[in-house]
C-alpha cells in the first residue's frame, strides 16, 4: 500500500506572481481539479490551509511550503491509500475536534493506487498552474537522476 502521494513541485513565483497565499490557494484548486474525476467533491474551508471532504469533515490533502528566492520547495500530501489512524488518533486535523483524516481508497471504498491519481494530479497542475509536462525518458529507471545518497541511506539499518 502507497501512504501518500507528494508532489514537490517547485515553482517560480516571479513568473507566478509573488503571491504566497494565492500560491497555497492554487495548490488546494489543484487537489480539489484531481479529486473531481474520482467523485469526490473536495473543497476549501474558510481560515484553514489543506483540502476536505464535507459531512463530517474530513481532511484529505496538506499543503506545506518552503519559499526561498521566490522558488518553492515541497507541496501537497494526498491521502491516496493509508492508515489514517494514526492521524486521527494522535492529531486533531487543523485544531477542529470533530475533524478527521481520511484517504481516496477510504471515501471510494476500494484499494487506490498512486498510478492511478498521478494522471489526474498531472492535469490539474497543468491547468492551474498554466504549466506543460514532458514525459521523462524511462530506459534508467524513472527517468529521475540518480540518488545514491538515498539508497545508501534506504540499506543502512
Amino acid at each position: 500500500v502507497t501512504a501518500v502521494q507528494t508532489c514537490a513541485l517547485p515553482i517560480y513565483l516571479k513568473r507566478h506572481g509573488k503571491d504566497v497565499k494565492k500560491y497555497v490557494r492554487d495548490l488546494e484548486e489543484a487537489l480539489i481539479r484531481t479529486l473531481d474525476p474520482l467523485g469526490l467533491e473536495a473543497k476549501r474551508f474558510e481560515g484553514l490551509t489543506g483540502v476536505w471532504l464535507e459531512a463530517p469533515p474530513r481532511k484529505i490533502a496538506s499543503i506545506g511550503v518552503h519559499i526561498s528566492r521566490w522558488v518553492t520547495t515541497h507541496g501537497y500530501a494526498l491521502n491516496v491509500d493509508l492508515d489514517a489512524a494514526p492521524f486521527t488518533e494522535w492529531i486533531t486535523a487543523c485544531g477542529l475536534e470533530d475533524a478527521s483524516f481520511t484517504t481516496i481508497a477510504r471515501e471510494l471504498a476500494q484499494p487506490v493506487r498512486v498510478d492511478e491519481i498521478r494522471p489526474f494530479a498531472r492535469d490539474a497542475l497543468a491547468e492551474v498552474f498554466d504549466l506543460s509536462f514532458e514525459e521523462l525518458p524511462a530506459e534508467d529507471g524513472h527517468g529521475l537522476y540518480s540518488q545514491p545518497i538515498h539508497g545508501n541511506l534506504a540499506t543502512r539499518r
